[in-house]
């Protein structure tokens, strides 16, 4: 029923979601940084990442030193999210007896006046969901389902591939139909050697996780024919060339900064909006 509802919608506003076609290729054979939000951040400089273009995954524009990359495109793809009254799953309950809970979202409106309207030359990519909130923005595209391009998409059904499937998911497939053959992924620390979760706005330097063979690697995996992808690390001394340390990419040594450092009141009062006590 579902899917039923996205293929009705998504022919009713085909014309909209097709004008992520004009991006196609637009990048073909450069290079490009996406940054996720992961807790490393936090013991890296920004200015050091000013070679090439980046994609950013979510909350990175509220960052203070955000001015300082080439940021081309901007991700934030969490469908129904520039809405103020929503229901959802409560982030201090995440095990098995998941519950849902009322949210008054003071956050969406805050990014679309503060990030969207301010950043005008940054293109934004979000869910089609928020089409009420968005439809007036110039500098946004929305999405649905894949990229509504025959030949891509169909690529990404072979390889068994959803486009809008999460952040990462999202922003390395967008970042492959603008044409990049080179991705270095920073602060996306799930894919890490050794991973941690967390994030640079939260009060804490992160939670080691245990290795493991992931969703999000043997994603990464699968599309070693199309793109080449290298994942930026804190520290790396192996031989997988996949990996590259901070040092070795930029010249400089780690440098841990407290939170206070890298976001200003102003913004991490509105990102503990969010329910989450770690923030």
């Amino acid at each position: 029923m579902k899917s039923i509802l996205k293929k009705i919608v998504g022919r009713i506003f085909a014309s909209r979601l097709k004008k992520i076609n004009q991006l196609k290729n637009v990048e073909k054979g450069k290079t490009c940084y996406i940054f996720g939000d992961g807790v490393s951040l936090k013991w890296y400089d920004l200015k050091k990442f000013k070679n090439f273009d980046s994609i950013s995954l979510s909350y990175l524009p509220f960052h203070k030193n955000f001015n300082d990359i080439n940021c081309k495109y901007c991700l934030l793809i969490q469908p129904w999210f520039f809405y103020k009254f929503r229901i959802i799953p409560d982030p201090t309950n995440l095990g098995k007896n998941l519950k849902n809970i009322f949210w008054y979202n003071k956050l969406g409106d805050y990014f679309k006046k503060n990030v969207i309207n301010r950043y005008k030359k940054i293109i934004f990519i979000t869910n089609l969901s928020n089409y009420f909130s968005l439809k007036k923005s110039t500098n946004n595209i929305f999405v649905l389902n894949q990229f509504e391009d025959k030949i891509f998409d169909k690529i990404l059904k072979k390889k068994n591939l959803t486009a809008w499937n999460g952040s990462l998911y999202g922003g390395v497939l967008f970042a492959i139909y603008l044409g990049y053959k080179k991705i270095f992924l920073v602060g996306c620390d799930y894919l890490d050697e050794k991973p941690y979760s967390g994030h640079w706005y939260e009060k804490d330097s992160g939670i080691p996780l245990p290795p493991s063979k992931s969703l999000a690697k043997s994603f990464i995996k699968s599309l070693s024919d199309i793109v080449d992808i290298q994942i930026i690390t804190r520290k790396y001394d192996g031989s997988n060339k996949k990996y590259t340390s901070y040092k070795n990419h930029t010249g400089h040594d780690l440098d841990y900064k407290n939170r206070d450092k890298i976001i200003n009141k102003k913004n991490l009062n509105i990102l503990k909006n969010w329910p989450d006590p770690r923030i």
